[in-house]
């Protein structure tokens, strides 16, 4: 058996599969699987890679809203370059990280549909 390290998480436009930005790199995607199952989110992919939920933003909101930040890794943000930062990036805490995903889901129409797309990280 292999064992899941943790999931990177893209969204995308349901419809269009325009790309909306990265989720970041979650230790475990909470429960989402539950949501499904209690019909907030469907579950597009059962086995295979990606796997992939599509719902409204809104649910997606709640759900990452829901998540511990401790559950979020650090994560590579731009920055303005400066001595500090020579290379214009910049470590995020996981903290920052759970903010920048949910400021973007925020940012989605509530009602649009999207499709987030997890990749285990084995």
């Amino acid at each position: 058996m292999i064992a899941v390290l943790g999931w990177s998480g893209y969204l995308k436009d349901a419809s269009t599969g325009e790309r909306l930005g990265y989720l970041g790199d979650l230790h475990d995607y909470g429960d989402l699987d539950a949501r499904a199952l209690a019909g907030e989110v469907e579950q597009e992919t059962w086995g295979g890679y990606p796997t992939t939920f599509t719902g409204p933003a809104a649910a997606f909101a709640s759900w990452i809203e829901a998540l511990e930040e401790s559950n979020f890794r650090q994560r590579l943000v731009r920055t303005e370059q400066s001595s500090e930062h020579p290379g214009g990036v910049r470590t995020a805490t996981a903290r920052e990280a759970k903010k920048i995903a949910m400021d973007m889901l925020r940012s989605v129409d509530p009602e649009r549909r999207i499709r987030v797309d997890l990749w285990d990280q084995s």
